[in-house]
C-alpha cells in the first residue's frame, strides 16, 4: 500500500471524524434550557408539543419570583447554559437594564415575523421600545377590568355597563354615581352590599388621570406635585368621601366571588375566573373607570432570548412557537390561563372562559391591550426599597391619618435619594 494512498485514507478518516464531532455539537446545541417561574408539570407539558413539532429538546427549571434574578445572574456569570427566560413585566425591565436579553429586532425582520398580531400597547410595554429595541416578545397579559354581578344591576334597575372603551358612562364621576345606586343599606344602617370596590393597589390607577408617581426619566419622585395630589384624592374619592365603596376599616368579609356583599368590582383577570360557576354567578365585564383618559392597569407575561445562549436559532424557534404561534395554546391549556394578547389566537382563550363567564362580553378583555398601562415607579431600579416606603405613606392616606399631601411630603426626600443612587 502506498504512502501516498495511505494519506489519503488518514485525511478522508479525520474528515469523517470532523464530520461527526460537528453533528454531534449541533445534535447537543437542539437542546435548549429554559426557566420560567410557574409549575413544572405545566412547563413540561407546554414544551413537550414544541419538542414534538420541532425535534429540538428543552430542559425545564424552574424558579420562583423572589430568587429569579438571582438565578439568571448566577447562571449567564458562571457560564451555565440558559438559553431563554420567561418573564413579567418588572423582571423582563431588570433583565433587559441588566444585559441579559439578546436584541430580536434584527430576527424579527429577517423572518418577517408578524408582531403586528400583538396589541400594540402590549408590544411596546417596557423594556420594548417602538423607537428602540425589542428584548421580549409577549404572549399574555393580566389586565385590570371591570367586573359586575348582573343580577345586582338587575335588582337595583341599572343598566349594564357599557363595552366600548371610554364611554362616558364609566367616566369616573358617572362610574361613582352608578356605584352609589348599587348600595344596600339594612334598618339599622349596616351596609349589605356595597356598590364597588377597587380590588388592586389604588395607585396603580393613577394613570386614568395622566399622570404618573414618577418622571419619564425614572430620575425624580412626582407624589407632591398638585397634578398627583389631585389625582388621587380624586381616585379613592369612591370609598373616602362618596360611600360606593368600602373604606379599609369596612372591608372584613368583603367577597366578590360570594356574589352577596359586593356588586362589581375593579380586578385584574385571572384564574379565578376558572372558579365561576355560572349557574350561581352570572358575572358580566366591562372596561375600567377612567378619570381624564383611558388607561388599563395591567402586567405583561413574555418570553426572551438570554444574551449568552449559543443556540440562538433554536431560541428563536422556541420564541416564536410561543409568542406568534400554536404554542400560545399549548401554553394556555397547561401552564396559564391569562388572556392570550396575539389576535389570531385571542378567540381559543374566549371559548375556554365562555364555559364560566357567559353571558360576559369577553371582547373586552382583547380591547384592553390596546391601552395597557403600568406605573413606571414599579420599573424603577430602587423599587423593592421604594415599595414600602411608598405604599406605607398611601395606606395612612387610605387610612385618614393623613392628608396627601402630608403623607407624599414625608417620603418625597427618601424616594428621590433611592432614585437618584440608582440612576449613578
Amino acid at each position: 500500500m502506498s504512502r501516498l494512498f495511505c494519506s489519503k485514507i488518514a485525511c478522508i478518516v479525520f474528515v469523517l471524524m470532523l464530520a461527526c464531532v460537528s453533528l454531534g455539537a449541533a445534535a447537543q446545541a437542539q437542546k435548549l434550557v429554559i426557566l420560567n417561574s410557574g409549575s413544572q408539570d405545566g412547563t413540561m407539558k407546554a414544551v413537550a408539543d414544541f419538542t414534538a413539532k420541532t425535534g429540538i429538546e428543552v430542559e425545564v427549571l424552574i424558579s420562583d419570583w423572589g430568587s429569579f434574578n438571582d438565578k439568571v445572574l448566577l447562571m449567564l456569570t458562571t457560564g451555565q447554559q440558559l438559553d431563554l427566560i420567561r418573564c413579567d413585566s418588572g423582571h423582563a425591565v431588570t433583565a433587559a437594564n441588566n444585559g441579559w436579553l439578546y436584541p430580536l429586532s434584527n430576527l424579527i425582520k429577517r423572518d418577517n415575523a408578524d408582531i403586528s398580531l400583538i396589541a400594540k400597547n402590549v408590544l411596546w410595554y417596557a423594556p420594548n421600545n417602538e423607537n428602540g429595541e425589542v428584548w421580549v416578545l409577549p404572549y399574555n397579559v393580566a389586565v385590570t377590568l371591570l367586573f359586575y354581578h348582573r343580577g345586582h344591576f338587575q335588582e337595583a334597575g341599572v343598566d349594564f355597563p357599557p363595552v366600548e372603551y371610554g364611554h362616558q358612562a364609566l367616566q369616573w364621576d358617572n362610574w361613582i354615581a352608578m356605584s352609589k345606586k348599587l348600595v344596600r343599606v339594612d334598618p339599622d344602617g349596616k351596609v349589605t352590599r356595597w356598590g364597588t370596590h377597587i380590588g388592586v393597589p389604588a395607585y396603580f390607577l393613577i394613570g386614568a388621570f395622566n399622570v404618573d408617581w414618577v418622571s419619564p426619566t425614572l430620575d425624580k419622585f412626582l407624589g407632591t406635585t398638585q397634578e398627583v395630589i389631585n389625582a388621587y384624592n380624586k381616585l379613592i374619592s369612591v370609598f373616602m368621601t362618596e360611600g360606593a365603596a368600602p373604606k379599609p376599616a369596612e372591608r372584613s368579609g368583603l367577597n366578590f366571588l360570594g356574589g352577596v356583599n359586593l356588586a362589581s368590582e375593579v380586578r385584574q383577570t385571572g384564574t379565578w375566573m376558572l372558579t365561576v360557576d355560572p349557574k350561581s354567578l352570572d358575572m358580566g365585564l366591562a372596561p375600567p373607570p377612567w378619570g381624564s383618559v383611558v388607561a388599563v392597569q395591567g402586567g405583561v407575561n413574555s418570553w426572551g432570548i438570554t444574551s449568552t445562549t449559543k443556540n440562538l436559532e433554536a431560541a428563536w424557534e422556541f420564541l416564536k412557537f410561543f409568542t406568534l404561534g400554536d404554542g400560545l395554546i399549548s401554553w394556555m391549556n397547561y401552564e396559564s390561563k391569562s388572556p392570550l394578547m396575539n389576535r389570531r389566537y385571542f378567540n381559543q382563550w374566549v371559548h375556554l372562559m365562555q364555559e364560566f363567564m357567559p353571558n360576559a362580553d369577553l371582547s373586552v378583555v382583547l380591547g384592553a391591550g390596546n391601552y395597557l398601562w403600568n406605573s413606571q415607579i414599579s420599573n424603577t431600579k430602587p423599587w423593592p426599597q421604594i415599595q414600602p416606603i411608598f405604599e406605607g405613606a398611601l395606606n395612612e392616606v387610605n387610612n385618614g391619618v393623613k392628608s396627601m399631601a402630608a403623607a407624599m411630603e414625608g417620603i418625597a426626600g427618601q424616594i428621590d435619594l433611592l432614585l437618584k443612587e440608582s440612576a449613578q
